[in-house]
């Protein structure tokens, strides 16, 4: 047999050997990268489980905290001494915030598994401003004034309890980033352009960088300016608000500009008085 066709079906097969031992090693990496997967998608579950747990768990004893902070502010329980009082307030922000964490939590994994049933009703647009009656205390304590305006002859059909606490996450993100001597306004009206109900929260803040205003309703997105004293830290709330909104078939939307503020708004379809 001439030698260079030996050597030719030699080479055939060594490159056939060698393409088949690339093809088992492949096999085999591709198997333990599913394993690995599987795993890693176990271990997440396992933690969302746990922590959903846990979050409800705590929901029902800091609610009897907030509504026993809003019995002794209110003085139902007693008279209170203006130093008494200065430290139940305080009590009551902080135990207000963390509710509103928790519950965001919860809804929003909800809202992800498509879990979340809206109970809608009817209501004056005004309503949803009395929920927010506890931020001018944390507006005056941190020497800021806030201002809270609604259209009374405006009514909406939606989840009261889930609107009220979008417009809490953006008055308190609006609060937390206006210095002290700032303004931050929340404004509920029709909006002319469209059969919609237009609610606005409006600071003269430190305002957003352009390049972080597409990603600011990402799942726990958080981002340091280092052109800031502060830190823009919309984590989980901002991706709560627009999930609320949507799930409502509004929109909701940011306008900024740096050293002059900020205005998030989002509408919802409106129901005329």
């Amino acid at each position: 047999m001439d030698k260079a066709l030996v050597e030719k079906q030699l080479e055939n097969f060594q490159l056939k050997e060698m393409s088949r031992v690339k093809e088992l090693l492949l096999a085999e990496t591709m198997k333990e990268i599913e394993k690995s997967r599987e795993k890693v998608m176990a271990l997440e579950k396992l933690r969302d489980d746990l922590t959903g747990l846990i979050v409800h768990d705590l929901k029902n004893p800091l609610t009897g905290m907030v509504t026993a902070n809003e019995l002794l502010s209110a003085g139902l329980l007693g008279p209170l001494t203006d130093e008494q009082k200065k430290y139940i307030d305080l009590s009551k922000i902080s135990s207000k915030k963390l509710l509103n964490l928790i519950m965001d939590l919860l809804d929003t994994r909800k809202m992800e598994e498509n879990k979340l049933t809206l109970n809608k009703t009817e209501f004056p647009a005004a309503e949803l401003l009395k929920g927010l009656a506890w931020l001018e205390i944390l507006a005056k304590q941190e020497k800021k004034t806030i201002t809270l305006q609604a259209d009374e002859n405006i009514k909406i059909m939606a989840d009261q309890n889930l609107i009220t606490r979008v417009l809490e996450n953006l008055a308190t993100n609006a609060v937390k980033h206006t210095p002290p001597g700032g303004t931050v306004s929340i404004r509920v009206t029709r909006d002319p352009r469209l059969a919609n109900i237009l609610f606005e929260a409006i600071d003269t803040g430190e305002g957003i960088p352009k390049e972080y205003l597409g990603r600011l309703f990402e799942r726990f997105f958080k981002v340091e300016s280092q052109t800031m004293k502060t830190k823009i830290d919309t984590g989980l709330g901002l991706y709560f608000c627009k999930m609320a909104v949507e799930a409502h078939g509004g929109k909701i939307g940011v306008e900024s500009t740096v050293g002059q503020g900020s205005k998030f708004f989002f509408s919802l379809p409106a129901k005329a008085v």
